[in-house]
């Protein structure tokens, strides 16, 4: 996934991340991101 994205983080974005990660993308968006 882009570089946007720390590695600390998993390769899913739930809702509950804070708005750095916007709602558009999916959870399991890893490498669709962006």
């Amino acid at each position: 996934y882009p570089t946007r994205y720390p590695t600390r983080y998993p390769t899913r974005y739930p809702t509950r991340y804070p708005t750095r990660y916007p709602t558009r993308y999916p959870t399991g968006a890893s490498g669709r991101a962006g």
